[in-house]
């Protein structure tokens, strides 16, 4: 029998058991790109949209909110569940169009979209270029692919890896959604994928937030963290939250996220 290969990350069973969770934590931080993000695929009224890692919706309801129509697309069953009920929550199901697809073999015809959009989404791929070449596919001329990979630079990364190797320097640390923190690697799959000049931006977010929701919710946002042990994750847990009290003291934590931005024109 075949092992299977795929990290936490890429299966889908994963994020099924997060669906209830991610808009309070994940969401909490990749939301704050989002606009960004519309930004930078020019979204605006009337353009068609597709969602790519959709999660449970903050894309997709931005663009909404620009008047766009959305194709969301996540391999979730449990997220693409959870975005179904909030587009029916907010009244706006018949502007979005959620289902379970995989976002490395789309199926939409060539040039279908005005802009594809994933937000943190590629860089959990198992092949990121395949993604991007689908991206290129079903884009019209002129439309753009807009992605999101965080850095090594912003402190919520920092943070938790100055904690693991705290707390474990003789495991190596590996956390998620870190793959596109070169930028050059990013405009690699771009190109890889045929798009021609594609660019790669920083763009930056800062969150205020209170000591409470950090200790509750950074481990859910880094599973890595779960494939440990308890006695190895209990000792970064310990390690983060002492870290925090050393920056912050009884204060609420201010931190600063930072994001590889990448852009390519069919």
């Amino acid at each position: 029998m075949t092992q299977d290969q795929r990290t936490p990350f890429q299966r889908p069973g994963t994020w099924d058991a997060r669906k209830d969770n991610y808009e309070h934590t994940t969401e909490a931080l990749t939301g704050l790109f989002v606009e960004q993000v519309l930004d930078a695929a020019v979204v605006g009224e009337g353009f068609r949209v597709l969602d790519v890692a959709a999660g449970t919706g903050a894309v997709s309801i931005a663009a909404v909110r620009r008047r766009a129509t959305v194709e969301a697309i996540d391999f979730s069953s449990g997220m693409v569940d959870r975005l179904r009920e909030r587009l029916a929550e907010l009244r706006i199901d018949d502007r979005v169009n959620a289902r379970v697809m995989d976002g490395q073999a789309l199926a939409f015809p060539d040039a279908s979209f005005d802009a594809v959009c994933s937000n943190f989404g590629t860089v959990f791929f198992p092949d990121p270029a395949a993604g991007l070449r689908e991206m290129h596919r079903v884009l019209r001329p002129g439309g753009r692919a807009v992605i999101t990979g965080w850095t090594q630079a912003g402190d919520w990364v920092n943070w938790i890896r100055h904690a693991w190797q705290t707390a474990l320097p003789e495991v190596a640390v590996n956390l998620g959604g870190t793959r596109f923190s070169d930028p050059e690697l990013m405009r690699g799959c771009y190109v890889e994928a045929g798009f021609a000049h594609p660019e790669v931006s920083t763009a930056h977010a800062t969150r205020e937030t209170t000591m409470e929701w950090v200790l509750a919710n950074y481990s859910a946002m880094v599973m890595a963290i779960g494939r440990l042990p308890a006695d190895q994750r209990e000792k970064i847990d310990r390690a983060f939250a002492n870290l925090l009290g050393e920056r912050f003291g009884d204060a609420n934590p201010t931190f600063r996220l930072e994001a590889n931005l990448g852009v390519g024109v069919r």
